[in-house]
C-alpha cells in the first residue's frame, strides 16, 4: 500500500484492495481452498490468544480469507454485515442485545414481516448515517451491540468466542454447499459470512482494545503481498508461510548455536553432544512432534548447564551469553508452543 496516495479507509475499500492484490491468483482457486485457509488461520488465532502470543497477523489473515471468499462469490462484506447487524441484534431487535433474557426473540411478540421491515428500515438508516464505515467503526459497533461478549471474555477467557466462531465457520461451509446444489441462494452465505465477520471483529476489539484494526491491515499489507512482495500477488497455490509445523532451517540454526555452546563449554561435552545428536535426528526425521520433544529436552539441558556455571569469569559470561542467544532463538518457534 505504500505507493497508494489514498490508503483504504473503509471496509469496502479494504475489500477492493485485497481483490486487486489477490483476485487474479484466486481465479483458479475454488471456495473450498479459500475456506481451508480461513479455518486454519481462525484455529491458529484461537490457539495464539490464550497462549499470550502476538496474534495480529493471525487476525489479519483470518479477516483476509473472509474477504477472499466474499470477493470470490461477489459478496460485499460491508453490506452483508450491515444487513445482518443494522444497529440492533437481528433476533431480539434491541441494542444492546438482550437475547440471554428473551431466548433469541423480541421481548414481546412481533409479526415476522414487521421484524423484517424494521430491520430493513434500520439498515437504510445505518447506511445513510455512516456511508463510509471503517473496520474500527465495525469493531466498536459490534461490541456496543453485544457488551455481554466482553464480560464473558473477561470472566472465562476467549474460549466462548472461538467456540461460536467455529460454529459459524461450519455454517458458512454448509451455506456454500447448499448454494452449490441449488437448495439455498447466496443470501444465506452472506448471512453466515457476516456472523463470522462479527465474531472476529468482537475478538479484536476485546483483545486489542483501543488498537486500530484498519491501521494494522495497512501495516500488514504495506509492501503489497507479505509473502511475494508483489501486486498483484504472484504466489503459487499452497505457498503459504507455515506457522505451527517445524521449520527445519530454524531447527538447524538452533543446533548451530548449541554447537557454539559446546565449543565454549567443553566440560559439558557429553550433555551437549547428546543434545546436538537429538536435534540432528529431529532434522532428518522432519516430524513436528519429534522436533518438539528434542527441543524441550534441550531446554532442560540448557537449564542444567546454567545452574552449573561457576563464578562469573570471562568463560562463564561467554557460556551464559550463548545460552541466552539459544533461548532467544527458541522464542521464535511458533510450532514449539
Amino acid at each position: 500500500m505504500k505507493n497508494l496516495k489514498h490508503k483504504p479507509e473503509t471496509v469496502s475499500e479494504l475489500q477492493l484492495y485485497l481483490n486487486e492484490l489477490y483476485g487474479e491468483v484466486n481465479k483458479s482457486r475454488n471456495v473450498e481452498y479459500m475456506f481451508s485457509y480461513l479455518f486454519r488461520n481462525a484455529s491458529y488465532l484461537a490457539r495464539s490468544i490464550p497462549r499470550g502470543q502476538n496474534c495480529v497477523q493471525n487476525f489479519i489473515k483470518t479477516f483476509s480469507w473472509l474477504f477472499a471468499i466474499a470477493n470470490k462469490l461477489e459478496i460485499d462484506l460491508e453490506d452483508a454485515y450491515l444487513r445482518k447487524y443494522p444497529g440492533v441484534c437481528p433476533y431480539c431487535i434491541t441494542k444492546p442485545c438482550i437475547c440471554s433474557k428473551t431466548n433469541k426473540k423480541p421481548i414481546s411478540y412481533i409479526k415476522e414481516w414487521k421484524i423484517q421491515e424494521e430491520l430493513g428500515h434500520k439498515y437504510n438508516v445505518a447506511k445513510s448515517a455512516n456511508p463510509s464505515p471503517s473496520m474500527d467503526s465495525f469493531v466498536e459497533k459490534t461490541n456496543d451491540l453485544y457488551p455481554a461478549n466482553i464480560h464473558i471474555w473477561k470472566a472465562a477467557g476467549p474460549a466462548f468466542h472461538f467456540f461460536r466462531l467455529l460454529e459459524e465457520l461450519g455454517e458458512v461451509h454448509e451455506a456454500y454447499t447448499s448454494f452449490c446444489r441449488g437448495a439455498k441462494d447466496k443470501h444465506e452465505i452472506e448471512n453466515e459470512l457476516a456472523d463470522c465477520f462479527a465474531w472476529t471483529l468482537s475478538s479484536w476489539g476485546i483483545h486489542y482494545l483501543g488498537e486500530s484494526l484498519q491501521d494494522s491491515f495497512i501495516t500488514y499489507y504495506y509492501n503489497s503481498c507479505p509473502v511475494c512482495s508483489s501486486i498483484p500477488c504472484k504466489c503459487e497455490a499452497y505457498s503459504d508461510r507455515g506457522e505451527m509445523l517445524v521449520k527445519i532451517e530454524e531447527l538447524r540454526l538452533y543446533r548451530e548455536k548449541i554447537k557454539e555452546l559446546l565449543e565454549a563449554a567443553p566440560d559439558h561435552s557429553e550433555l551437549l553432544q547428546s543434545v546436538i545428536e537429538d536435534l540432528q535426528f529431529a532434522e532428518s526425521d522432519g516430524k513436528t512432534a519429534v522436533a518438539i520433544t528434542a527441543v524441550k529436552q534441550s531446554e532442560s539441558a540448557l537449564e542444567k548447564l546454567s545452574s552449573q556455571l561457576g563464578q562469573v569469569d570471562n568463560s562463564a559470561k561467554s557460556v551464559a551469553s550463548i545460552i541466552a542467544s539459544a533461548k532467544a532463538i527458541l522464542g521464535t518457534f511458533n510450532w514449539l508452543s
